[in-house]
């Protein structure tokens, strides 16, 4: 049966099948969608308890705040807000930094208990975000405030299916002073996504399995393309007002990204980290992508 991309309505075609996840590929702006085969153990495990919880968190972390500081620089050139509310909050980095320059009205919505639980921490509005439906099923009236800006870091890969709907219905209800809507996803040109895929096509589909996030809950069930997140965010009647794309990863830090991995591998983090984190500047193959875009 043919499918079509909820993206950009083209025909899509087979792109990658294994024991865990099948992925479709459209044939016209390349977006890919994955169907996964979720086990009860992973669905029934908290998603921020899936990772090694030291050394690699703390390297996320180190990323994710640097990240958080090039953000805030980026939205403080653009608006003078105090009020923000950050959906899929995870473990509150984001919203740390924000509270650390200043910003006053924060919140921040997750599945999670754990996340709730690190962001109540911090003295910070946390919101528990319905599993099922967290799109439909968010009230802002339980912030207090209205935010100017809503973020999305790392989340909107984790939903199922058209990913338009949700949101232009989501979109039609929000009140009229939330102006800035952040997108933040990994991107299929990125140097370790292009190193992935060719070796998944030699039998090697570790790394591949690991970006699709198979294994975990939710897992990525969309990787987007620079043109297929553009297309969403424009299909969505928001404005492109600035695009940032970023490694991802800091080379320093990727030996304890590794850090269930054989020390051999570890022991070459380093060198490879710095060769591939200046072959992606290079060939400007970064792995991931900000779209912060105004409504209009």
């Amino acid at each position: 049966m043919t499918t079509l991309c909820w993206v950009c309505t083209a025909i899509t075609r087979p792109f990658w099948a294994n024991a865990a996840f099948s992925v479709s590929e459209c044939s016209g702006c390349g977006h890919l969608q994955a169907e996964h085969r979720i086990s009860e153990q992973a669905a029934a495990t908290d998603y921020h308890r899936n990772y090694e919880q030291d050394r690699f968190v703390a390297s996320l972390a180190v990323t994710r705040r640097r990240q958080a500081a090039t953000l805030l620089d980026e939205l403080r050139g653009l608006t003078a807000t105090q009020s923000l509310f950050d959906f899929g909050c995870g473990r509150g980095w984001f919203l740390e930094a924000a509270k650390q320059r200043g910003l006053h009205e924060l919140a921040g919505g997750d599945v999670s208990e754990l996340a709730l639980q690190l962001l109540g921490e911090q003295g910070i509005k946390a919101v528990s975000l319905s599993e099922s439906d967290p799109l439909e099923k968010l009230d802002l009236q339980e912030l207090g405030f209205t935010p100017e800006v809503i973020t999305f870091l790392d989340v909107v890969e984790h939903f199922e299916g058209n990913l338009t709907a949700k949101f232009s219905r989501w979109l039609a209800r929000l009140p009229a002073g939330v102006r800035f809507i952040v997108f933040k996803v990994p991107i299929r040109e990125g140097l370790l996504f292009s190193m992935a895929n060719l070796a998944r096509q030699v039998g090697v589909e570790g790394l591949g399995k690991q970006l699709f996030q198979s294994g975990t809950y939710p897992p990525h069930y969309q990787y987007f393309t620079q043109r297929s997140l553009e297309a969403f965010v424009t299909g969505l009647g928001l404005a492109q007002v600035r695009v940032l794309d970023d490694l991802d990863f800091e080379p320093e830090e990727l030996k304890n990204r590794l850090s269930t991995s054989p020390w051999l591998l570890r022991s070459l983090a380093l060198p490879a980290g710095r060769l591939l984190a200046g072959a992606a500047r290079g060939l400007e193959r970064l792995d991931s992508r900000i779209v912060i875009a105004e409504r209009r």
